[in-house]
């Protein structure tokens, strides 16, 4: 054995390294349990933020999903018409945003259907109204769509036609007028089929199943107002007939006053002198070839007188067909003008429109009528005033007025200007203004009699600028026809 001694700081540091050696053998035998504890806390760390990880996905998934949820809940909802839906949402993200303009939406909505509703309310109570209106007026009313098929008729119209609304409905303008039998319409449905539309007012002689009538026909196109397109024809048309029967056998009756009266005052001439003659002879005074002479001279002239009656009533019966032909209406009411101008006290005024124009008329007629006029204009101012003639298109129509500065014309007579053998001035027919008024009539135009300012009256002749259709125009005061029976 052999014994060394070592140093002290070796000794010290052996027996440290040993005392670390056996604490390295007592630690070795945790090893193993520390190990599995490391891991089961690792592990229950790791559950525990796996766990947080789950739950705060669920939450924010949550915060999503549940608003869209009631998102679709409500869409659903609104879907089955219920827009009194809202959805509930205090966040301030993207899905809040969404969620309050969907609010709105549906608010909006909401407000537009009310509004609907009561817009929809007004049109039944309008409908209603017009409705009631339509079929207690006393005009019938047909109402075309853009086929040319016929929507609504009122009971006016059935009444007038003589049809029944459930046999003409949906029926076309067409079969209606060839199951009435009123060819007088065909050229009124020839305008309406070719498509040209302007606002017709006319008045026809109608012959319906051997009935005939006179007809008054207002026919306009119904236009979208947004695109000026037609989406229906509106025909209104009144039965003149009767009132034209009545207004006949009131013209006739004045017309036979006045004939009646223009015929006495020859024959009492007529009368004397044939009973002066008559006397003379009896007596066998010596004066009779004197007498003879003058009675038989009176007789003559009053006869003359007569038989001037016959003509110009003949001429107003018989006035020639209209010829229309275009027509420079400044020149014409140039050359009418002129005719007046010799007249040294009367003052002529024109205010004739520029690039009037060229009007179908017949020309002779026309001109007539405005000399018709001035004429009593200028006799009525005892050829001393002004006269102003203005010309103008207007509402698709050739208006010429003529104004005096005379007297005027009492308001109780305007209505009969235009009577047969009515005249203000003495010794005048009484068909110059009844002549021209048929004239007007026949071209499709009317006369207006009116007041002018301060003084005189106004004489304002309206013409249509087409004359597609005939006017079938028959004269109230028609003295020329057999008087009513």
């Amino acid at each position: 054995v052999v014994e060394l001694k070592l140093p002290a700081a070796i000794s010290e540091k052996t027996e440290r390294i040993w005392t670390l050696y056996e604490e390295y053998i007592k630690l070795e035998s945790f090893k193993m349990p520390l190990r599995t504890t490391y891991i089961l806390i690792l592990g229950f760390i790791t559950l525990v933020m796996v766990f947080a990880g789950v739950w705060i996905a669920m939450r924010l998934s949550r915060g999503i999903t549940t608003p869209i949820r009631k998102l679709a809940e409500a869409t659903e909802k609104i879907g089955h018409g219920d827009l009194t839906v809202q959805v509930e949402e205090k966040s301030e993200d993207e899905i809040g945003l969404l969620i309050n303009s969907f609010n709105s939406m549906v608010l909006q909505l909401r407000q537009n259907r009310e509004q609907l509703d009561r817009a929809f309310s007004d049109l039944q109570t309008r409908e209603l109204y017009l409705r009631t209106i339509l079929q207690n007026i006393n005009s019938g009313v047909l109402y075309l769509n853009t086929r040319g098929r016929i929507q609504h008729m009122n009971k006016k119209a059935c009444a007038i036609l003589n049809v029944r609304m459930e046999d003409v409905e949906q029926k076309t303008y067409q079969e209606l007028i060839q199951d009435l039998g009123a060819h007088e319409l065909t050229e009124l449905a020839n305008t309406l089929m070719h498509g040209r539309l302007p606002d017709i007012n006319q008045e026809l002689k109608v012959n319906i199943r051997g009935n005939v009538l006179m007809l008054r026909v207002f026919v306009t196109a119904i236009r979208d107002p947004e695109t000026a397109a037609v989406i229906g024809i509106l025909i209104v048309f009144d039965d003149l007939t009767e009132i034209i029967k009545a207004q006949k056998a009131i013209a006739w009756q004045e017309v036979a006053r006045r004939i009646t009266h223009e015929i006495k005052n020859p024959l009492t001439p007529i009368k004397l002198s044939a009973e002066r003659l008559m006397k003379k002879w009896q007596n066998r005074d010596a004066d009779f070839d004197a007498v003879f002479e003058r009675s038989t001279r009176t007789i003559i002239t009053e006869v003359e007188s007569l038989r001037h009656l016959v003509d110009v009533f003949t001429r107003y019966g018989k006035l020639p067909e209209i010829k229309r032909a275009p027509a420079e209406i400044g020149e014409l009411i140039e050359s009418v003008i002129a005719l007046f101008r010799s007249f040294k006290e009367l003052t002529l005024e024109t205010d004739i429109a520029d690039g009037l124009p060229a009007v179908p008329l017949d020309r002779e007629q026309y001109k007539r009528v405005l000399v018709n006029i001035m004429d009593n204009a200028a006799r009525a101012m005892k050829n001393r005033g002004v006269i102003r003639v203005t010309a103008r298109v207007e509402d698709n129509s050739l208006v010429v007025a003529i104004a005096d500065s005379g007297p005027g014309i009492p308001d109780h007579q305007k209505e009969q200007l235009f009577l047969p053998y009515f005249s203000q001035r003495k010794g005048g027919t009484g068909l110059g203004l009844a002549i021209s008024d048929k004239i007007i009539k026949e071209h499709g135009g009317r006369i207006l009699v009116s007041d002018n300012t301060p003084t005189g009256s106004v004489f304002t002749v309206i013409v249509p600028l087409q004359a597609e259709l005939p006017v079938l125009q028959e004269a109230t005061a028609h003295a020329a026809a057999p008087p009513p029976r």
